[in-house]
């Protein structure tokens, strides 16, 4: 399943068509929450790689030297790391909506 920010080209016409070829479920628009980056493993796992990236006062000196550490970072993370961040989905979600997105902590 294809989970989007709400970024226009990620609910084109083409891109809905190009998903359902593809037979790639998604998020519908009407049911994807804007601006709750508290309940999206997406923004957790890019703060993550980040991180990971820049640990030890990395600097890439060029782009090619930026795409080899990140694909290093994305090899040794762990393997269940995305998996893992999926599972607490429904329980963060169900939690902003009860209590509110800030009651997450991520």
């Amino acid at each position: 399943m294809f989970w989007p920010d709400l970024a226009s080209s990620h609910y084109a016409n083409a891109t809905i068509a190009e998903f359902e070829r593809l037979n790639i479920r998604v998020v519908p628009k009407d049911s994807n929450p804007p601006n709750c980056p508290q309940v999206r493993p997406i923004e957790t796992f890019w703060a993550q790689l980040k991180k990971n990236v820049y640990a030890k006062g990395f600097k890439a000196e060029s782009i090619q030297e930026l795409i080899v550490k990140i694909k290093h970072e994305l090899r040794v993370m762990p393997k269940n790391y995305c998996q893992r961040l999926m599972r607490r989905v429904k329980t963060n979600v169900r939690k902003a909506a009860d209590r509110g997105v800030l009651s997450i902590r991520n």
